[in-house]
């Protein structure tokens, strides 16, 4: 009979007279002889590839989520050059910009880019309601007569609207800088449809508006105005020289707030977001086009019901277009918008931020007085976003810790059954006379074999995903978004599907050539071991054991005990080292447990022994005791595998409390209100109104003050005893129930000196603070932790001197252990309550510092700490519009979706890196019990020979391998909710958020699962193929 081509190549391989092709020849045909180890290989590998390319690729793509996240709340300026002086409207603002607009001043020497645009964001607004036209499916309601006065259509006057699709907006005037900005992507100039500038009665929509609206460019809406009382100050003393006196200027107030415009106008939708948050739920009108749209908004309206014969008329717009420049409400500089995404991660803005007060502070020193401060507002909010970024990140390494071990583990036992299946093979060519080194490559060829293929799938298939992914980003944030892979990403690819198949092969390859060596009359293909029987040997040394405990007492501690920025002010630091510090305690948890693992086995077995013979209940316990230390490399990876699979676990369903946590941090509460009367006894009365209102009856009402400022429009500083240089900050009154709802905060007990601890509420921690301070003539404050770290001090035992108008109060501060939420203010806070309490100041005696006025009304739902129902919120947020017309609602529903819509895909990612990575643990039972029942081949031969049935020994296998697994999936289960308690425990202690158990009990239950019927069907399918062979012959083979 003719010899096969394997047969000749492999007669080639022994000659040592072969090329490389004839070694791959021959790992392939030996990889197709045993398709199972082939494809498992394969299958982990591809799997690992595949989900750690998918997260990091979601994580890479997220700053620049956070970007275009972050220019919705703060808009396209990168830094505002503010006023810092606004009592005189009429400063030399022309100076500014002339200086400003110099590129000299503004280039950056790290990143050789300049600052080049500027925008003024005039603060003229309407008040309003749009409409979408739908003449079939709603109420016909025609239009009041004297609104259509100035229209050119007299037919349009009359409409069919559908009152529930109002919107409510407001319509904002601005210069045509700002409109690019409304409709970045469409080019330097605004455009209709057709290329052709917009017509006066064309309004641009933002494109949250013309979502609500479902309407795009060019479509008919109907847009209804209020006019607000604001409208009496833009008259400039000018226009009232003659004839205008103060009494008809009362009467046109009076009636213009009562007076509307409904007007039919055409949309030109905007193709993305680029004002602040505030701009962006507004109509744009362009002050460059047309202005006979705006003459006649502002100059052609004739109030209903009035008896004046002739009423005053607003200005032009040509006549006050430079008023409203120097009422500008801030100027902004821009960074090119390509080079925002790097200048953020490389570090850039703060040095950017830097030059410019530089170059501010020069201009001041020209100007020859104070006149503008500058704010980065971008990078705020990209700082706060930040950290959502950096968790991820550090989630992600952990994950790919994760797949190296279980990966590692896998292919290392894959590798194994590969080497035992063909060890006659090599022993047989080694006999014959070929090298170590060829067998060797002979099995690398067979290991690259399924690492090269899985890799390469792994990559198109992530790229194919990737595509995918980036266009459901293009169209949901209205950009162009490229797919690419980050540097990391490739090469954590390579690492995981071609590195660590190497090197997992490495110990099993070096104990081939050793037994190959040592063994040379054998040519079978069962790998024999040395049973170990000792009793007393352990498995781990007590120093380990020790030092484990240690790790894990210390974790514990520091972790659960310690507050939250002990270590830095730097938000970043602070989370990488509690979440190095969380890992220690993982891992000196998980090696704590392992001297559990066999007491733990060894009860299981006992256990089940209770229900079979006693022959079968003998036998499996003296296995299982003969075979711990050789199962213990099993258990190990079982026990961490699936303490880490837990924990990942967690994270996935920890994604919603971190959602929480940010809109709670960044906005306080779901439904925030600017009433137009900003005083606080009209701010109080709207809140008691609104308290009486059924249907928000179960809403809470918190209000904030606006910064106090002194009569020179001057903020505050603080200084300590000792310290020559104060620090600027800013001063607020706030509600008791912002203390007490919304932010409930640590106190320390001031002189006490006891450590800070939970209060069960603010009044009952007030009493005590009354206790301690009897003086009624003191003012008291909260003073936050970034606060009191800035002045490297004992802040408890001292007392602050507040510089304020020229005045310094002594200003007694308690220190919160918890860092604000954040807001639009910037530097840090120092927060006084209004509370009625001897500890803290009332608001009556706020008025020793300023005037005191609200600057909004947090309304909180009471389910807003555990979950945000989107319905339930907007019925609030359109009762509100609709029965309080004095007050500008706004939610974080919008923005809540966005996050939602980002998170969730997070939460899915890791989900299904959770089971990912459950099915390579149950891999890797499967290919260690397989291994353990192959070895005992001459065992069950020997049992069978002296009279046990196959199915005594069946059941005694199922007892001595559901040992083996239930103890470290027992222990490991145990040591992930552990972690998940205390990481549920963290959450909630850093941002009182009842977040709870954050495993899933369905991906738990499966996850157990999947791991119980692999070891049962694995250990029926050996024992099977062992029982094939008769026993005579078995024994005669061994």
């Amino acid at each position: 009979m003719g010899e096969t081509g394997y047969e000749q190549k492999k007669k080639a391989v022994v000659r040592s007279s072969t090329s490389l092709l004839d070694i791959l020849y021959i790992a392939t045909i030996q990889a197709k002889q045993h398709p199972l180890i082939f494809w498992m290989s394969f299958l982990c590998c591809f799997l690992s590839v595949l989900s750690i390319m998918a997260v990091n690729t979601v994580v890479d793509y997220m700053p620049l989520i956070f970007l275009i996240e972050a220019e919705k709340a703060q808009g396209d300026i990168d830094f505002r050059i503010v006023a810092q002086n606004t009592s005189n409207p009429f400063l030399n603002y022309t100076a500014v910009t002339q200086l400003l607009s110099q590129p000299s001043l503004l280039q950056s020497k790290e990143s050789d880019a300049i600052l080049h645009e500027l925008k003024t964001a005039p603060r003229q607004e309407y008040t309003g309601w749009l409409y979408r036209v739908d003449s079939g499916a709603c109420t016909s309601t025609p239009v009041e007569s004297v609104f259509c006065q100035s229209h050119p259509h007299a037919s349009q006057c009359s409409a069919t609207v559908c009152s529930e699709d109002g919107f409510f907006t407001r319509v904002f005037v601005i210069d045509d800088a700002l409109e690019r900005a409304a409709n970045w992507g469409r080019g330097s100039s605004v455009t209709g449809e057709e290329g052709s500038p917009l017509s006066p009665d064309t309004v641009v929509l933002s494109q949250n508006i013309a979502d609500a609206l479902h309407v795009t460019t060019g479509d008919v809406v109907i847009m209804q105005l209020k006019l607000e009382p604001s409208f009496t100050r833009l008259l400039r003393p000018s226009d009232c020289s003659e004839g205008c006196d103060e009494t008809r200027l009362e009467v046109w107030r009076q009636t213009v707030t009562r007076s509307v415009l409904r007007r039919r106008v055409r949309v030109s939708s905007s193709a993305h977001h680029k004002l602040p948050q505030g701009l962006s739920n507004f109509l744009f009108v362009d002050t460059s086009v047309d202005s006979s749209f705006l003459d006649d908004l502002l100059g052609g309206i004739r109030p209903a019901n009035t008896t004046l014969a002739d009423p005053p008329v607003l200005p032009s717009l040509e006549s006050y277009s430079s008023f409203l420049h120097h009422y500008a409400h801030y100027i902004g500089a821009n960074l090119p918008d390509k080079q925002k995404a790097a200048f953020y991660a490389n570090g850039n803005y703060d040095r950017l931020k830097e030059e410019l007060s530089t170059v501010l502070e020069a201009i001041n020193y020209q100007l020859g007085f104070p006149l503008v401060t500058t704010q980065a507002p971008l990078l705020s909010e990209l700082s706060a976003r930040g950290n959502v970024n950096m968790y991820l990140s550090l989630i992600t390494d952990l994950l790919l810790l994760l797949l190296l071990y279980l990966s590692a583990n896998l292919l290392s036992n894959l590798t194994r059954i590969m080497i035992h299946n063909r060890m006659g093979d090599y022993r047989a060519m080694q006999q014959m006379g070929s090298r170590k080194g060829v067998l060797v490559t002979m099995i690398l060829f067979q290991i690259l074999l399924y690492a090269v293929f899985s890799t390469l799938l792994g990559v198109l298939l992530c790229y194919v995903l990737g595509v995918a992914f980036t266009r459901v980003m293009s169209r949901t944030l209205h950009l162009s978004i490229s797919m690419s892979f980050s540097v990391k990403t490739l090469g954590l690819a390579l690492l995981l599907g071609l590195l660590i198949p190497l090197l997992a092969a490495v110990p099993s390859i070096h104990g081939m050539l050793h037994q190959i060596t040592t063994h040379h009359t054998s040519s079978t293909q069962v790998v024999e071991y040395t049973i170990q029987t000792s009793k007393h040997e352990h498995l781990l040394p007590p120093f380990v054991i020790l030092i484990s405990l240690l790790m894990s007492a210390c974790g514990l501690a520091i972790y659960y005990f310690l507050p939250l920025g002990f270590i830095s002010n730097n938000m970043t630091v602070v989370f990488y080292v509690f979440m190095l510090i969380l890992l220690l305690f993982v891992v000196g948890l998980v090696m704590l447990l392992l001297p559990l693992l066999s007491p733990v086995a060894t009860l299981v077995q006992r256990l089940l022994a209770l229900f079979v013979s006693p022959g079968v209940a003998s036998y499996s316990k003296s296995t299982l005791h003969n075979t711990r230390q050789r199962v213990f490399r099993t258990q190990l990876s079982l026990l961490f595998g699936y303490t880490l699979i837990l924990f990942i676990d967690t994270i996935a369903n920890s994604q919603s409390a971190i959602l929480l946590t940010n809109l709670k941090y960044y906005y306080g509460s779901v439904i925030q209100l600017t009433p137009a009367d900003r005083h606080l006894s009209t701010t109080e009365s709207l809140i008691a109104q609104m308290k009486a209102d059924t249907v928000l009856s179960s809403l809470s009402f918190a209000w904030i003050s606006q910064p106090l400022r002194s009569a020179t429009d001057t903020r505050p500083s603080l200084t300590t005893p000792g310290r020559v240089v104060g620090r600027d900050l800013e001063l607020l009154a706030v509600d008791p129930e912002v203390f007490d709802t919304l932010f409930r905060v640590w106190v320390k007990e001031g002189e006490r000196g006891e450590e800070g601890r939970r209060s069960a509420g603010l009044s009952h921690t007030l009493q005590e603070m009354d206790a301690l301070y009897e003086a009624k003539n003191q003012t008291y404050a909260i003073v936050p932790t970034n606060i009191h770290d800035a002045f490297f001090t004992s802040i408890r035992s001292s007392t602050l001197a507040l510089h304020f108008d020229d005045e310094y109060h002594a200003l007694h501060p308690f220190t919160s252990l918890r860092w604000f939420p954040l807001y639009p203010f910037s530097p840090p806070l120092t927060y006084l309550s209004s509370y009625s309490s001897y500890a803290l100041t009332s608001a009556k005696q706020f008025q020793q510092f300023g005037e005191l006025m609200v600057d909004r009304i947090y309304v909180k739902t009471p389910y807003q700490d555990s979950t945000i129902r989107v319905e339930e919120t907007n019925q609030y947020v359109h009762h509100l519009t609709s029965r309080y017309k004095n007050v500008i609602v706004g939610s974080i529903i919008p923005e809540y979706k966005t996050l939602k819509w980002s998170m969730d895909a997070l939460s899915y990612l890791f989900l299904v890196i959770t089971v990912i990575a459950t099915l390579i643990t149950a891999f890797s039972v499967v290919s260690n019990l397989s291994i353990f029942i192959t070895n005992h081949t001459t065992e069950i031969n020997i049992l069978r020979a002296i009279g046990f049935t196959t199915r005594q020994i069946t059941v005694a296998y199922l007892i001595i391998t559901t040992s083996i697994v239930l103890a470290p999936l027992a222990l490991g289960i145990a040591a992930g909710i552990i972690i998940s308690y205390l990481i549920s425990k963290q959450e909630c202690m850093i941002v009182d958020i009842p977040t709870g158990f954050a495993v899933n009990p369905i991906s738990l239950i499966v996850s157990i699962a999947i791991c119980i019927a692999g070891q049962i069907v694995t250990t029926l399918f050996t024992l099977k193929r062992v029982f094939r062979r008769a026993i005579a012959e078995s024994l005669k083979g061994e």
